[in-house]
């Protein structure tokens, strides 16, 4: 499975859509029960209601305007880019799910979910994932450390290091409105491609997505952090 920066480096590469061969996941995420802030209050998160979080084929279609998205991966462990982005900030602002992002919080439990359009030929690609914590504290301490690293990657360009040309991202101001964190980053070079980074607690998980498309101008990731949380809130 190609992640999203190894995507990227692919459309550097060819030049045209997702075409992404010989990409393969270096590492796996691991939960870490230690380090949490306080008792264990109340039981973990259970998997089954971070399952029915995600958002449905259907419903990613209809946030991204497309019609041929379907889930092309899906996950209960995190990605590892650090190798190729020195700066954690950055790395923080990179993408969802960073195993190194993640690292030493205490979370519990993550699924997470890569749609896009078969093939090669691909136009849309979202990465939602969900992240839970033993408690509101630490996943409210999770979103304030995550506020402070994407503000220190705002407004400027990072490169991703990898073997071949190294894909360059230039990010724009990161907001803060009603509690969701939104960056938007665009892919130099590469006709276009834009993504949006949105992040957001709710109660004991953290929502963390990243939607991307070309000259995608709409808060698409925004906009599915909004109705997780809303699913979230009614179980």
């Amino acid at each position: 499975m190609c992640t999203l920066r190894q995507l990227a480096a692919a459309l550097v590469a060819v030049g045209v859509g997702l075409a992404a061969t010989g990409c393969a996941v270096t590492t796996h995420g691991s939960p870490v029960f230690a380090g949490h802030s306080g008792a264990l209050a109340a039981p973990p998160v259970a998997v089954e209601a971070l399952d029915r979080s995600l958002l449905s084929t259907a419903e990613i279609n209809t946030v991204m305007a497309a019609t041929g998205m379907t889930v092309h991966t899906s996950r209960q462990n995190m990605w590892d880019d650090s190798p190729g982005v020195a700066d954690r900030n950055c790395l923080a602002v990179d993408g969802p799910a960073e195993d190194k992002i993640y690292a030493g919080r205490g979370w519990t439990a993550m699924r997470a979910q890569v749609l896009q359009e078969p093939g090669d030929a691909g136009t849309h690609y979202v990465l939602q994932s969900v992240v839970a914590f033993p408690s509101v504290a630490d996943a409210a301490a999770f979103f304030s450390a995550s506020s402070l690293s994407w503000r220190a990657c705002s407004n400027r360009r990072f490169t991703y290091t990898r073997a071949g040309p190294d894909p360059v991202w230039t990010t724009a101001q990161v907001s803060n409105a009603t509690g969701t964190l939104a960056i938007s980053l665009v892919l130099d070079g590469v006709r276009h491609w834009t993504c949006q980074h949105a992040l957001t607690v709710a109660k004991r998980v953290a929502i963390d997505v990243q939607a991307c498309g070309y000259n995608q101008t709409r808060p698409a990731a925004v906009a599915i952090v909004g109705q997780i949380a809303a699913k979230l809130a009614d179980r």
